[in-house]
């Protein structure tokens, strides 16, 4: 009933946990997690952001001003769903510090969305993956260097676009106009844009629902800070020309996609 209230969520996320604590105990077995829903269904915990540089009281208000989502933000919050699966927090900085027991996945956000991902997912066989796309710049460039390292010695064909001067038009080619069966797109990020190392435009989530691609059982990462922002649709905005409703995670999903992002 009070959405914009970072306590009242975290009061349901608590009850949540309760439950999932005595619940657990009955699955000796039990390796992963998933929620379903989006933060309107099983809301994400609240636990504060305590840095000063880049606070998340900074991120990208006019995308999500004045929404339940948007206070997240205003009071300087990180959204998280390790809460779920720890069970031996230690205290940190005043707080519980949240490390997870278990795998945890989040399906969201449309009641179809969530549907289709899980026909495409029970309809597939195992993934081999066989092709790959590393991208990465500036600090992000070791880490992008080390997996498409990885990806390679695993005998993954991969495609590497890792230096400081690499545009928008070079990121839609690589990632918009053929399948790969891994990508890992490592970026500077909001929930629904992703910037490429040189200027002149940014590449939008809605992109990957247009695209004339084969998603299916792809599995796309990122290192980028809110690549892994699940905004539901009605906290997020639409005006000048741009949908601040389409996130990363619900375009890859609805892609049927696996995706994983940093919230």
């Amino acid at each position: 009933a009070n959405r914009s209230s970072p306590d009242a969520a975290n009061l349901v996320a608590e009850s949540i946990k309760a439950m999932l604590t005595v619940t657990r105990t009955a699955y000796p077995n039990l390796a992963y997690i998933v929620l379903v829903g989006d933060d309107n269904v099983i809301p994400f915990y609240r636990v504060p952001d305590d840095t000063r540089y880049a606070n998340e009281r900074s991120y990208n208000p006019h995308a999500v001003a004045g929404s339940p989502t948007g206070a997240v933000f205003q009071y300087g919050y990180i959204l998280t769903d390790d809460f779920y699966t720890s069970y031996r927090p230690f205290a940190w900085r005043g707080r519980g510090f949240y490390v997870p027991q278990y795998a945890s996945g989040r399906l969201v956000e449309t009641p179809g969305q969530i549907a289709q991902l899980l026909n495409a997912y029970l309809g597939s066989s195992r993934l081999a993956a066989q092709t790959g796309l590393v991208i990465g710049y500036d600090f992000l460039s070791d880490g992008a260097t080390a997996m498409a390292a990885t990806f390679s010695s695993a005998g993954i064909t991969t495609t590497t676009i890792i230096s400081d001067d690499w545009t928008v038009a070079d990121l839609r080619h690589a990632l918009l106009d053929a399948r790969h069966d891994l990508a890992s797109l490592n970026a500077h990020y909001s929930h629904y844009q992703a910037q490429p190392a040189q200027g002149g435009g940014l590449v939008e989530a809605s992109e990957v629902i247009a695209a004339n691609i084969d998603f299916s059982g792809t599995l796309a990462y990122s290192l980028g800070c809110h690549s892994g922002l699940n905004v539901p649709d009605e906290d997020g905005t639409a005006s000048g020309g741009k949908d601040y409703r389409q996130d990363w995670p619900s375009a890859w999903i609805s892609r049927s996609a696996s995706y994983i992002g940093n919230t």
